[in-house]
């Protein structure tokens, strides 16, 4: 699936991202091949790349030459600028983890727990949160990009064989877990089941 961003105004935050997973994916990429497979305008896609040098998000890994004109310069992302958190929910135990943009692993807790409810997740990854962000650099607490939780869409499902409530059931439907996580975090945020 070839995820493309757009130009529109108020999605320059998704295409900031959109970046710089393309330049994860390939391992440091040029202004022209980012705006070429991500589908931005060549200016939108320089004025992103730019944002995010100045901001240490992204750093300068060399000279691609060989082509017709000036040499292209080749983006890197700066592993140590941040951070993100990511939060996988099971039915039977809690794990979350801490990566810097390199995708090394910061910190990880796993945790025993039957079906845990979204206000329990949440108030576990607030705990895993408060303990770890303080022991980073200030560069990568302000490049913490936010949150993702992963859980089986099917979770809530599991009623009968698990021998969980009907209510507790529902909590852990994609609609009421799209809310609670966002909100009771605080942070971005994606859920992704």
């Amino acid at each position: 699936m070839n995820k493309r961003g757009s130009n529109a105004v108020g999605v320059r935050r998704y295409n900031e991202r959109l970046i710089l997973a393309t330049i994860r994916r390939l391992n440091g990429a040029s202004k022209a091949d980012l705006s070429r497979i991500t589908g931005l305008s060549p200016q939108a896609a320089v004025r992103i790349v730019e944002s995010l040098a100045e901001e240490g998000r992204l750093i300068k890994a060399g000279k691609r030459t060989g082509g017709m004109g000036q040499p292209s310069i080749i983006y890197r992302i700066n592993g140590g600028s941040g951070c993100t958190i990511g939060a996988e929910i099971g039915r039977d135990r809690l794990v979350c983890t801490m990566l810097d943009f390199d995708g090394r692993i910061i910190a990880c807790e796993s945790t025993t727990t039957s079906y845990p409810s979204p206000t329990s997740a949440v108030e576990h990854i607030q705990r895993f949160a408060q303990k770890h962000m303080p022991q980073l650099r200030e560069e990568q607490r302000e490049g913490f990009l936010g949150f993702g939780i992963a859980m089986p869409w099917f979770i809530g499902e599991w009623r009968e064989e698990a021998g969980i409530a009907a209510q507790q059931g529902r909590c852990l439907g994609s609609t009421r877990a799209r809310r609670v996580f966002p909100e009771g975090i605080g942070w971005p945020g994606h859920l992704r089941k």
